[in-house]
């Protein structure tokens, strides 16, 4: 599926990788009340979505002044993620 996110980040992602266990467990340690079990399954679940590759060029799309925001990052994957959900449930 391509993706592209209103910055104008594009991505080819399969959209089965949101319905992956370790994905969804990435999440669920989003979610946790722990502010760093949250940042560890933020950084699990966007390198299990975009592999390796696509999480790099993410961050030189975001970049400025040598900086990819870490704010910006989690926009861009939350977008991603809402428009794989959206294919999922097709």
């Amino acid at each position: 599926m391509n993706i592209k996110t209103k910055s104008g980040f594009k991505i080819d992602i399969n959209p089965d990788k949101a319905k992956d266990w370790r994905f969804v467990k990435a999440l669920a340690k989003a979610e946790s009340p722990n502010e760093g079990t949250q940042i560890i399954g933020l950084t699990e679940a966007v390198t299990i979505l975009l592999g390796e590759d696509g999480e790099q060029a993410l961050c030189r799309h975001v970049e400025k002044n040598g900086v990819a925001v870490a704010e910006d990052i989690i926009r861009e994957v939350k977008e991603i993620i809402d428009a794989c959900g959206e294919e999922v449930k097709k």
